[in-house]
């Protein structure tokens, strides 16, 4: 039978192995969390024009915005895709990896529009197109358009 000391040593280990699993566990479910969010880029916000809804997915990290909306075939006409900036600065984008053509808008800090690129077809890659602004959203090609969309117009998402 073993000393009661030897019991202690033993339940004392158990519960640290106990305490490690656990912690393993957590750190696993943490780092799958943050990768949902990093493959999807992370929110969803909703930008309304003239009684359109559009949703547009927000790319939050820096991965998310390379990536874009690069690995899709096609995008519903009321989706879209939010690139929110630290700071405004100039930015700049292509269409490289896009299969479908959209409409790029710039806005300022304020959220107003400052550039729009319509129509941009994916062969247009590898020309960048720039603008000084702190969020970007791209739409599929023609709603800029459709919804009268103008230099100057605040957007609210």
């Amino acid at each position: 039978m073993p000393s009661n000391e030897t019991a202690k040593t033993k339940s004392a280990l158990n519960w640290r192995i106990i305490k490690l699993l656990i912690g393993v566990g957590a750190a696993l479910l943490l780092v799958l969390y943050l990768a949902a969010g990093y493959a999807s880029g992370g929110s969803v916000r909703t930008l309304t024009v003239n009684r359109e809804a559009y949703r547009l997915q927000v790319a939050s990290t820096p991965a998310a915005q390379e990536k874009g909306l690069g690995d899709r075939k096609s995008m519903d006409a009321h989706d879209g895709m939010l690139f929110p900036f630290p700071a405004q600065s100039v930015q700049c984008f292509w269409m490289k990896g896009m299969e479908f053509p959209l409409d790029i808008i710039w806005l300022s800090s304020d959220k107003k529009i400052v550039r729009m690129q319509q129509d941009l077809q994916p062969e247009s890659y590898p020309n960048k197109y720039c603008a000084v602004s702190q969020y970007v959203i791209e739409l599929s090609a023609g709603r800029v358009a459709a919804d009268k969309l103008a230099i100057g117009q605040t957007l609210n998402f």
